[in-house]
C-alpha cells in the first residue's frame, strides 16, 4: 500500500483576454519551469510544463509548500502575469497540504503584453 501523499499542480496558461481567469479554449503553455519550495524556502523539486501546460509535484507529505513559476528558460519573457492562485501577481503561491489530498487548482495565467 503506497504511503499517503499529496499532489500540487496543474496549469500554466495563456490568458488571451487578460482577465486573470482560465477560460475555455485558452491554451496551456509548454516548457515553463516550475519549482517547489519547502517551508524553509528551499527548492525541493523542479519540473517543466508538458505540451498541455500542466505541471505536477506528486508524493508530498503534509506541510506548507510554495509553487514558484521560475521560468528559467524565459518562455514567458514577452508575457505579463494576469492570474495567480492567491491574487498576488508574484509568480508564487504558498499553500498547506494535508499529505493525502490533491491540490490541482494552482493555475497561473500570462497574457500577451
Amino acid at each position: 500500500q503506497p504511503a499517503a501523499s499529496s499532489t500540487i499542480g496543474d496549469l500554466i496558461y495563456l490568458d488571451q483576454n487578460g482577465n486573470g481567469l482560465h477560460d475555455a479554449g485558452e491554451p496551456g503553455i509548454p516548457g515553463v519551469t516550475v519549482a517547489l519550495l519547502n517551508n524553509a524556502g528551499n527548492v525541493i523539486a523542479t519540473t517543466t510544463t508538458d505540451q498541455n501546460g500542466n505541471y505536477f509535484f506528486p508524493g508530498l507529505p503534509a506541510g506548507t509548500y510554495t509553487v514558484w513559476v521560475n521560468d528559467t528558460a524565459n518562455v514567458l519573457g514577452q508575457l505579463n502575469q494576469t492570474g495567480d492562485p492567491d491574487a498576488t501577481l508574484d509568480d508564487r503561491h504558498t499553500l498547506p497540504v494535508d499529505g493525502s489530498s490533491s491540490y490541482l487548482n494552482n493555475d497561473f495565467g500570462y497574457a500577451p503584453a
